[in-house]
């Protein structure tokens, strides 16, 4: 009884061996495994050393040896497949940590090429918009007549450029005296009439010296224009253009390259126009005259009236009858008293009436100019007031 109980003993003892030596492989892997195994045989001897057996046995008995042994397989065995699991756990771990990183990199790589393709959506939207304001803007700019050129380059400008307070210089030869020619709006501090080059901005000397357009620097007055710009042809400075005022949200290099065309193409348009219109001047005016036909002039009246409506740009018209007149000395006479380019003259031989055409001044200085020109008149004319 005492020897099955001494068995049952022995033998639970050694399960829970096996038991604890196959937890701690599995669970730590076989180093942790072999310790457990080590600390088993340890245990076994320690039990032996108190309990009083002797020692020597348990290095011969070919049981312990079995024991031992079953218990060393036990643990390499559960150990290798712990390491082995554990390895490839690892292994899928790292596997899969590249895989989220590549997964990041991908999804970022994704959102940079949506982005990249809405950004190429609205280049290539936008550069449809621009070849369409090309296509407008060369169409509305392709007229034979030199005033319709540049009443449509100020509403190309203000419907393209956004620009307001827009204003076109006539440039005298010796570029010392710009002359305002027309405007979009009537404002005398922003677009005065006369602009001296002693006086000028910087802005406007630079335009005209490197025949180039230029933004507003801090060199300049708040008065001078943001934005000026040439209109050459002949390779000579004609017009000057300034913009007063400019909505920024819509300022953009595209923008700036759209006026620095529109420069280009009034040069060529208004070189080709004025071609035309030099060609036949000797049919709209009074020849060895400046002084324009009935016809001629009223039609030039005719656009005056139309700016007035659409601009509101001021001008001033008036009439005097004629007797006993020689154009050639009315014209010289004149030609002292207007400013060039910029005012028109014609007469109508059946009414014997010399016309008077002012553009870009005020009503309030038609009686004043009109006492001044019959005045120089007198002696050269009959006039009849």
């Amino acid at each position: 009884m005492t020897v099955s109980f001494q068995f049952s003993s022995f033998f639970f003892e050694y399960l829970v061996l096996v038991f604890l030596v196959m937890i701690f492989s599995n669970r730590y892997g076989i180093y942790i495994g072999l310790l457990a195994f080590l600390e088993s045989v340890c245990y076994t001897l320690s039990k032996g050393v108190f309990t009083g057996q002797p020692i020597l046995p348990y290095f011969y008995l070919q049981t312990q040896w079995f024991q031992w042994l079953f218990l060393l397989v036990t643990a390499i065995c559960c150990g290798l497949w712990s390491t082995s699991q554990r390895e490839r756990y690892e292994d899928l771990h790292h596997n899969n940590e590249e895989l989220q990183s590549e997964n990041q990199d991908l999804k970022e790589t994704v959102s940079l090429l949506d982005e990249t393709r809405k950004e190429l959506k609205s280049k290539i939207l936008e550069s449809d918009n621009q070849l369409s304001k090309i296509y407008n803007i060369y169409k509305a700019l392709s007229h034979n007549h030199p005033e319709i050129v540049l009443d449509e380059s100020i509403r190309v400008m203000k419907e393209y450029l956004h620009a307001s307070k827009i204003g076109i210089y006539f440039v005298g030869n010796s570029e010392m005296t710009l002359r305002l020619k027309l405007s979009s709006e009537h404002d005398s501090e922003i677009l005065p009439q006369t602009i001296f080059a002693e006086h000028a901005p910087e802005v406007i000397l630079k335009s005209l010296k490197q025949k180039k357009a230029f933004f507003r620097s801090r060199k300049d007055p708040v008065k001078a224009p943001i934005l000026a710009g040439p209109v050459v042809f002949q390779d000579e400075v004609r017009y000057l253009i300034v913009l007063g005022q400019i909505d920024f949200d819509t300022i953009s290099s595209q923008n700036f390259e759209l006026f620095v065309w529109m420069l280009k193409w009034m040069g060529d348009r208004l070189a080709n126009a004025s071609g035309i219109y030099q060609s036949s001047i000797n049919k709209r005016k009074y020849e060895g005259t400046n002084i324009y036909l009935a016809s001629e002039f009223n039609y030039l009246l005719e656009i005056e009236k139309k700016r007035h409506e659409q601009l509101n740009y001021p001008y001033v018209s008036f009439e005097c009858h004629l007797e006993k007149y020689n154009l050639a000395e009315v014209d010289d006479i004149l030609k002292k008293q207007l400013r060039e380019i910029i005012d028109y003259v014609g007469f109508d031989m059946e009414n014997q009436k010399l016309m008077i055409l002012l553009p870009g001044t005020d009503e309030q200085y038609r009686k004043a100019i009109e006492r001044r020109i019959q005045k120089a008149l007198l002696g050269y004319a009959e006039v009849i007031i």
